[in-house]
C-alpha cells in the first residue's frame, strides 16, 4: 500500500491479508485515503469470533470495528484501477478450508491470509500474509487448485516471508518453488524467532549491494526497506531494482 503524500499521490489498491490486529491497525487512515481498489478475506462470523479468541487483548480487537465499518457501507471501487504496468494476482483459502485444516484459532486465521503476487518490469514479489505451514502443504499439495497456486508462488525475485519468518510457517515446497533471490521479513525489534532456513543458499540466491551478499533482510536489523523499480533502460526487458533505506 502507498499512502497518499501529497496531491499528485493517490492510494490505488489496499489489500488487508488478514484481520489480526498487526495487519489492521492502521485501517481507519489507510481506507480514508479512498482506495480505488480495495480487498479484504471474506470472513464470516466464526471468522471473527477466531480473531477476536486469538488476539492478546480479546477487548481490543480491530477486526470487530472493521467488520463494523464494512457492513456500513464502505468498499471497493466498481472499476479496478491501471496499476501502469504491474500485474497483481491474489489467492487465498477461503475461511472454512482454512478451518478445516488448522488447529488453533490463530492458524485458522493465518491459513486464509491473502496471498499477493507483484510483477513489474520482468521482476516479481510475493507478499505471503501469515500463511503457516499447513496451509502451504494444502495449497500445494492436495488443494483442486494446487496449480494455480503453484504458479502464483513460482519464479520470485523478492519473498516478504510469511508470518514474519517465524518457523511455523516455512515451507520447503513454497521455498523450492520460488526460490527468490533475497527474501524481506517484517519482525518487530525484540523478535529473533526469524527461520535461519531463509538466508540459506539452498534455497535463497542473493542479491549484491555494493559487494555484499544479501539474502534475508529484516526490519529488525535495517528498518524501513523500500524498491523501487524501474522501467527497462536498456534492450533487456527486465526493470532496474533500486533498494531505499538501506
Amino acid at each position: 500500500m502507498q499512502a497518499r503524500s501529497g496531491p499528485f499521490f493517490h492510494l490505488l489498491k489496499a489489500t488487508f491479508s488478514h484481520l489480526h490486529n498487526d495487519h489492521i491497525r492502521a485501517w481507519r487512515p489507510v481506507l480514508a485515503a479512498s482506495p480505488s481498489l480495495f480487498l479484504r478475506v471474506n470472513f464470516d462470523s466464526e471468522y471473527l469470533q477466531d480473531v477476536q479468541d486469538s488476539s492478546f487483548d480479546p477487548a481490543d480487537c480491530e477486526a470487530l470495528h472493521f467488520a463494523h465499518a464494512y457492513h456500513a457501507g464502505f468498499g471497493p471501487a466498481v472499476v479496478a484501477p491501471d496499476y501502469g504496468g504491474v500485474l497483481i494476482t491474489e489467492m487465498s483459502l477461503p475461511p472454512s478450508t482454512a478451518r478445516s485444516i488448522s488447529g488453533t484459532a490463530n492458524s485458522r486465521v493465518n491459513n486464509a491470509s491473502i496471498i499477493t503476487r507483484l510483477d513489474c518490469y520482468g521482476n516479481s514479489m510475493l507478499i505471503c500474509g501469515d500463511m503457516e505451514q499447513d496451509g502451504w502443504e494444502w495449497v500445494l499439495q492436495h488443494s483442486a487448485f494446487n496449480a494455480d497456486w503453484r504458479a502464483l508462488v513460482s519464479n520470485i525475485d523478492v519473498l516478504v516471508a510469511p508470518h514474519h519468518g517465524h518457523s511455523s510457517a516455512f515451507s520447503a515446497d513454497l521455498m523450492n518453488l520460488a526460490r527468490p533471490r533475497v527474501v524481506l521479513v517484517s519482525v518487530v525489534g525484540g523478535d529473533d524467532s526469524v527461520d535461519c532456513r531463509y538466508s540459506s543458499a539452498e534455497f535463497v540466491s542473493g542479491i549484491t549491494i555494493n559487494g555484499d551478499t544479501y539474502r534475508c533482510m529484516t526490519t529488525r536489523r535495517y528498518g524501513s526497506l523500500g524498491l523501487r523499480i524501474s522501467p527497462p533502460d536498456t534492450g533487456s526487458w527486465i526493470g532496474r531494482r533500486t533498494w531505499l533505506h538501506f
